[in-house]
């Protein structure tokens, strides 16, 4: 009994796994934007889904890093994608400020934000353009300070 049990239990994952519907991701079109080089929307890409080569996303696949490597900067806090991009007061933080400063993000950088402003498709695409500009700055810093 408790056998056959299993076996409907593992038969209906599978085909939950294989029939099953897709998550719907609203933010793709944005990604893959004519506006934005495909080496920039690749990068946003694989931040979304967590595929970036971070110290954090190295250790879970298995690969020896030197304790001391684990963090990023100077900031003392492990490298993981959200606080190396949004809150990392040596990478990050800094960017998102001077693009705050010069009116082109509100709130924190996230991605979702410039997508509620106010005015025309058009300006949403070119504010579009700066964060996808920011996030690859970010990733060119952290990649010359490794």
């Amino acid at each position: 009994m408790i056998r056959n049990e299993c076996a409907n239990l593992v038969k209906e994952a599978y085909h939950v796994l294989i029939n099953g519907e897709e998550e719907e991701c609203d933010w793709a079109g944005d990604v893959w934007n004519q506006l934005i080089p495909s080496n920039m929307s690749t990068l946003v890409w694989r931040l979304f889904q967590k595929r970036l080569p971070t110290k954090e996303n190295l250790m879970k696949r298995g690969m020896m890093l030197n304790s001391s490597s684990l963090y990023v900067g100077d900031c003392g806090n492990r490298e993981k994608e959200d606080h190396l991009f949004f809150h990392c007061p040596t990478m990050g933080e800094r960017d998102w400020e001077m693009a705050r400063n010069h009116g082109s993000l509100n709130g924190g950088g996230r991605f979702s934000s410039f997508n509620s402003l106010p005015g025309s498709i058009k300006t949403k695409d070119r504010i579009g353009v700066i964060w996808f500009t920011v996030v690859s700055l970010i990733s060119k810093a952290r990649n010359d300070d490794i």
